[in-house]
């Protein structure tokens, strides 16, 4: 015969019930396999900076037939085509207020993600305070990184892990951490070439300083006009 047990108290079914005191265990779990460090790298993207974020409502873009060849002229700089802009690793798009510069850059932005050249993109926006300052633009470009290599999100979140304070440091220190060690890791280990791999990151209204890199300079007022923007290849330096 067996002996009784000590009697087990019946379960209690609480809803809308609010619990006060007591000793409570919290566990965390990482659901789907996720690694912390790719937990922790998604806590900081701002999803309002990327080119097709639900949070931006009709934003702006290039109408059809209108700005066709400075679009063109990146399209070309992107796959190497362009013989005036070969061989410089940044392109900048100037212009005043209201040039058009935000509407080509996401229109760009469309194009090469559809036709699988888009690496990143981040879109700058006074207003907006999840993206209206640097500090979320290097996690939000090894994010959309990590989608695009999928063997980039185990080496960037093993960096992360190591450092998990990184998202505190500075934007030099991330951009090495975040993007190019994980990068030249993946690529190291990757049977492509750096050809064949998407290499456009596209940031929108940040405020460049006079770098020595490829220049378009966008004139207001051609925003029907798409041949007449002016082509410059100029060294500020």
């Amino acid at each position: 015969m067996t002996q009784p047990g000590p009697p087990v108290p019946p379960q209690i079914t609480l809803t809308h019930s609010i619990l006060s005191g007591g000793t409570f265990n919290q566990h965390n779990y990482i659901h789907s396999g996720q690694r912390p460090g790719y937990a922790r790298l998604l806590e900081n993207v701002a999803t309002s900076a990327l080119h097709d974020s639900v949070d931006n409502v009709d934003p702006p873009k290039c109408h059809p037939n209108t700005r066709v060849a400075i679009m063109q002229n990146i399209h070309d700089w992107t796959l190497g085509k362009h013989e005036e802009l070969s061989g410089k690793p940044i392109l900048w798009l100037k212009g005043g207020a209201g040039a058009g510069k935000s509407a080509i850059a996401r229109s760009v932005a469309e194009r090469c993600s559809d036709e699988g050249f888009l690496l990143g993109a981040f879109f700058f926006n006074a207003g907006d305070m999840s993206r209206n300052h640097v500090g979320k633009l290097v996690a939000t470009l090894s994010y959309q990184i990590s989608l695009v290599l999928p063997e980039f999100r185990d080496t960037v979140a093993a960096f992360i892990e190591e450092d998990p304070l990184i998202f505190g440091r500075s934007i030099r220190t991330q951009i090495s951490t975040l993007i190019i060690r994980p990068f030249w890791r993946v690529l190291i280990n990757h049977s492509a070439t750096l050809e064949t791999i998407p290499c456009l990151i596209i940031i929108d209204g940040v405020r460049m300083p006079e770098w020595p890199f490829s220049t378009i300079k966008v004139q207001q007022g051609s925003e029907t006009h798409g041949d007449e923007e002016i082509l410059e290849n100029e060294d500020p330096w």
